[in-house]
């Protein structure tokens, strides 16, 4: 159910906090969406072009966007999910708010910079437009289990990130991948905030198999 309350409890020792909070936390909270509708993340591409588009959704590759740190979107992201994985943060509760299996132990090492990022972990990173934005936090959660991989999802005040895991994570979902991708893309839907709390990836993976998606993207988002 929605509540004010913040969402804490001591996890970390204050080293490992600190690391979370100057690799991320610090830069990118203050630029999610403000209760005074201000959208900094958002409006960083209000005046550019998407490099993807049909009627629903908008895709930008934002590597060469400068207001975008793209290194910092991620381990905000990663770590809201891996920390999901290792507490419950829910006082009635014991077990970790989602399960990772051996992939939260992957993560744990990205974030502390031991590792890159795991090879089959994939992020995916969808804005919503400020017209319909949502300010609120739902915390990790599974949606739907695929037959191959799994996938996780955490919305953030105008932000729905999707974390999907697997060895067998199809590679047309993959190309769009904010952590794979080295263009960063990066999506702009309505639909994310509509739902709020999508349970899984289904109308997603709809939308970018559209026949005008497939054709754009053969010309222009493709890896290098």
């Amino acid at each position: 159910m929605p509540v004010t309350r913040h969402t804490k409890d001591y996890v970390l020792c204050f080293d490992c906090e600190q690391l979370m909070n100057r690799k991320g936390e610090s830069w990118m909270i203050p630029r999610l969406l403000t209760v005074d509708g201000l959208f900094p993340l958002h409006t960083a591409l209000a005046n550019l072009s998407p490099d993807l588009a049909d009627s629903e959704m908008k895709i930008y590759a934002t590597a060469e966007i400068p207001q975008i740190e793209g290194d910092r979107v991620l381990h905000f992201a990663t770590g809201l999910f891996w920390k999901a994985s290792v507490h419950s943060w829910r006082g009635d509760q014991k077990d970790p708010s989602i399960h990772l299996g051996s992939y939260s132990e992957q993560i744990r090492k990205f974030l502390i910079g031991e590792t890159p990022y795991p090879r089959n972990v994939k992020l995916f990173v969808t804005f919503s437009p400020p017209s319909v934005a949502v300010m609120g936090f739902a915390p990790p959660y599974e949606g739907n289990r695929m037959a191959t991989w799994r996938n996780f999802i955490c919305d953030v005040p105008g932000v729905q990130f999707a974390i999907a895991v697997g060895q067998r994570i199809p590679r047309d979902l993959a190309i769009y991948s904010f952590s794979e991708n080295p263009v960063r893309p990066l999506m702009v839907w309505a639909e994310s905030a509509r739902s709020f709390r999508l349970q899984n990836m289904e109308s997603f993976l709809k939308a970018y198999k559209t026949k005008s998606f497939q054709e754009q993207r053969k010309r222009r988002l493709q890896t290098k």
